[in-house]
């Protein structure tokens, strides 16, 4: 499997799999996604939560997205 962000190959120890949509990412790559999205204009998203960077799904938390349970879980 391929990080749709990073683009290198993903290993059992470092994907992540969102499960709004079940999209993989490396673990480091989807948090650092969503410290960005979170850090955007909050004028904006005041009330969005990061999505997903594939399908844009929203993640049900607003917090650090490989820290947060039932945001992300690693298969």
């Amino acid at each position: 499997n391929m990080c749709a962000i990073c683009l290198n190959q993903m290993t059992d120890d470092t994907r992540t799999v969102v499960e709004e949509c079940y999209h993989s990412f490396c673990r480091e790559c989807i948090a650092t996604w969503c410290d960005r999205q979170a850090s955007g204009d909050k004028a904006a998203a005041a009330d969005a939560a990061p999505g997903c960077p594939l399908c844009r799904e929203q993640l049900h938390t607003r917090t650090h997205a490989a820290c947060s349970p039932g945001a992300v879980r690693v298969e």
